[in-house]
C-alpha cells in the first residue's frame, strides 16, 4: 500500500495526552457548533423550498446561502486553532499553559508573561455577526414584499 505524505497534525506538538484531550474538547464544542448550525440552516432551507409555495422560495434561497456561509466559517474555524496560550519552552517544544498536565506540573512556572500570547476568535464572531445581520435584513425585506 502506498504511503501518503501528510502535513503533521497541530496536535502532535502538544506534549501530554491531557493537552490533546483539551484541544479535542474545544474542537467538538466550538467548531462543531458552527457545523451543526450550518446543517440546521441548510435543512430548514430545503424544507422551505420543498413545502411552501413559490412566493417563499426566496426565503429558502437566503437560508441556503446562510447555511453555506456558515459552513465556510466552520471550515475557517477548523483551520485556525487559536484558542490557547502558546509558548515555546526551553527545549523548543510547544506548551499550553493552563492545560491539565499530570506528568510535569512545573510547565506553567517556566513560562513568562512575554512568552505567551492569546488570540480570541473575535474575528470569526464579527464575521458571523455580519453574515447573520445581512441575511436577516434580507429576510425582513423579502417578507415585507410578500
Amino acid at each position: 500500500m502506498n504511503q501518503v505524505d501528510r502535513r503533521p497534525s497541530g496536535l502532535a506538538e502538544l506534549s501530554t495526552k491531557d493537552q490533546k484531550l483539551d484541544v479535542r474538547a474545544h474542537q467538538r464544542t466550538y467548531e462543531g457548533a458552527y457545523l451543526r448550525s450550518s446543517i440546521g440552516a441548510l435543512s430548514f432551507s430545503i424544507i422551505v423550498i420543498k413545502i411552501f409555495s413559490k412566493e417563499f422560495i426566496v426565503i429558502g434561497i437566503i437560508f441556503t446561502i446562510y447555511g453555506l456561509l456558515l459552513f465556510i466559517v466552520s471550515l475557517l474555524r477548523t483551520r485556525n486553532m487559536d484558542l490557547y496560550f502558546l509558548a515555546d519552552d526551553k527545549e523548543g517544544k510547544s506548551v499550553v499553559p493552563g492545560a491539565q498536565d499530570n506528568d510535569s506540573p512545573e510547565n506553567e512556572a517556566d513560562i513568562t508573561e512575554e512568552d505567551t500570547y492569546f488570540r480570541t476568535s473575535g474575528n470569526i464572531v464579527l464575521l458571523l455577526t455580519a453574515i447573520t445581520s445581512v441575511c436577516y435584513v434580507l429576510l425582513f425585506v423579502f417578507l415585507q414584499r410578500i
